[in-house]
């Protein structure tokens, strides 16, 4: 639970988040704008020689700090965590030139750590298997419990004023846990297969390259230049909702030719395509956000 309580918004802060990114086919911003890119300097940590980042580097993050004593199992242990702490678990490591940048929104990475102990030792005993037996190893309905149970969880957006229940970390929580254990013993779910996609900000990237996403000339012009889009704006709104359905799409086309795969699959297959950027390919939307 803890893994994908963190699980959001790794790219750094802008110096200037409405400069024009500088890379092929992008104009060029204001000459002193400083050159703010998808390669720009993010969040790293090293770990037995290699480097990670996002994702795969909260996982080391937190590999890294149990094997130095922190009892991340502990649900008391996550409902007293501090700042100061929070920042060793994931303090990033330098570069060569001593250079290192800081995990975004750690006050709210300390909050939702502490959610998670508090609402385990509340509730299920401090121990997340109860969380599974209370949903009956179902994976709707293990998501939409996470939702309920824990609010940093209840990914829910607005559209003409009805709900639009997106759930990207409660989502991915189910099938990180089915992937873990291989949908098998303690992580055995049912119904992985109605799972959605996951929206966040890589995905949308992969399928706008593939022209299955394509942005209104506004939207497009938004999001090349890096603009912030606040969270619940119905630009990110129709962004996320779009990428669910352009992955199930997918998946429909893929059944039609007797290929048979489910929205997470695909969205996985997607995400790691997205870890190797191309040339061409325009910038993901920016939305400084807990869930995603």
């Amino acid at each position: 639970a803890l893994l994908d309580a963190l699980n959001f918004c790794f790219w750094p802060d802008p110096t200037k988040p409405h400069a024009i990114e500088r890379r092929q086919g992008i104009e060029r911003g204001p000459a002193d704008a400083p050159p703010i890119s998808d390669d720009a300097p993010r969040w790293r940590v090293q770990w037995r020689g290699k480097w990670f980042n996002g994702y795969n580097a909260l996982a080391v993050a937190l590999t890294r700090a149990l094997e130095a004593g922190h009892p991340l199992w502990d649900a008391g242990y996550l409902a007293r965590m501090d700042a100061p702490t929070m920042r060793d678990i994931l303090r990033p490591d330098p570069d060569a030139a001593g250079h290192a940048v800081e995990i975004p929104l750690i006050e709210a990475r300390v909050a939702h750590t502490r959610e998670v102990g508090s609402v385990l030792s509340e509730h299920y005993d401090g121990q997340f298997a109860n969380v599974m037996a209370a949903a009956g190893r179902d994976a709707v309905t293990l998501a939409l419990l996470m939702a309920q149970d824990f609010p940093s969880f209840n990914d829910i957006a607005t559209w003409a004023g009805s709900d639009v229940r997106l759930l990207k970390r409660a989502q991915i929580l189910v099938s990180d846990i089915a992937s873990a254990f291989g949908n098998t013993g303690l992580g055995q779910v049912t119904r992985l297969d109605e799972l959605t996609a996951f929206a966040d900000y890589k995905v949308p990237q992969l399928l706008r390259r593939l022209g299955i996403l394509s942005y209104a000339p506004d939207l497009a012009t938004r999001i090349d230049h890096l603009e912030l889009i606040p969270p619940g704006d119905p630009a990110e709104v129709a962004i996320r909702a779009a990428t669910v359905w352009g992955v199930e799409w997918l998946r429909r086309a893929l059944a039609d030719q007797g290929v048979f795969v489910t929205a997470p699959a695909i969205d996985y297959r997607l995400w790691l395509a997205g870890q190797h950027v191309l040339a061409q390919d325009r910038p993901y939307h920016r939305t400084r956000t807990i869930y995603y």
